[in-house]
């Protein structure tokens, strides 16, 4: 039987409690981490921990808001205490925010997404990063978006939120070289339930042609099913992975890519 990739490690998933954060967060618990959970639901936030724990793994529920510096510097501090210090920050947490053009989005609402979609990665990479540099290992895994370089009508707010975490990603690799990988992953159109949410923003609220896109990725079945991406975050984790870093990875092709070129120069 092969050793588990993350054995000895410990993750923070921000999201973790549906989509991509909980499969991400039992994805990694499978590889040995033991996993803290974070996110705003209580009741889903505990539902993701009890299926890890059945699963004979080792998890902690982190009820907290990504875009309060507050609740995100209490989470670390229990982690820190009840688990270990964070190897691994996997920052999937992301609202869409109401479909509105620039001209018409609320200042609150451009707050609201900028909280957690940017400060709230920002905040959580803050916390984690002086004990991943202090302990000369570390993995940050921001999970963006192909919206972040394309210019979606109604949705620009969320475009230009994925936009800035990939160019943090870049600095913040830089910032971290050489013992701290820093990278970025375009999951794709993924089941989950931001993808619900747009389509039952119907026309009048997209437009039609954006409206009639998300559908048809409906209709044709061509949404990923999120243990996809997480299997691409668990591979970022691990140890394989600590050549690579200031990556924006937009799609599983280049994922693989990369593998190949990692696994040559091996």
């Amino acid at each position: 039987m092969a050793t588990p990739k993350l054995k000895g490690r410990t993750a923070l998933v921000t999201g973790g409690s549906r989509g991509i954060g909980r499969a991400t967060a039992l994805a990694l618990a499978r590889e040995g981490a033991q996993v803290a959970v974070m996110a705003r639901t209580a009741a889903e936030v505990e539902q993701t921990v009890d299926e890890i724990t059945e699963q004979g793994g080792t998890s902690l529920a982190v009820v907290a808001n990504v875009g309060s510096e507050a609740e995100v510097t209490a989470a670390f501090e229990r982690v820190r205490r009840e688990l270990d210090h964070v190897d691994i920050l996997v920052n999937n947490a992301a609202v869409i925010g109401l479909p509105a053009t620039l001209a018409e989005v609320s200042m609150a609402e451009w707050r609201r997404v900028m909280d957690v979609n940017v400060i709230g990665a920002w905040l959580c990479a803050r916390a984690a990063l002086p004990d991943m540099l202090e302990r000369r290992r570390g993995k940050i895994i921001n999970i963006s978006s192909g919206a972040a370089v394309r210019a979606l009508p109604r949705l620009g707010l969320y475009c230009i939120s994925k936009a800035a975490l990939d160019h943090m990603t870049r600095i913040l690799a830089v910032e971290s070289k050489p013992h701290v990988q820093v990278n970025c992953f375009y999951p794709g159109v993924v089941d989950t339930q931001m993808q619900a949410e747009l389509r039952a923003a119907g026309a009048e609220g997209l437009g039609s042609e954006l409206h009639e896109m998300f559908m048809g990725f409906y209709r044709q079945g061509q949404l990923v099913a999120p243990e996809r991406p997480a299997e691409a975050i668990v591979w970022l984790a691990s140890s394989e992975a600590n050549s690579v870093t200031g990556r924006i990875i937009t799609s599983y092709q280049e994922l693989e890519a990369i593998k190949a070129e990692v696994a040559k120069k091996n």
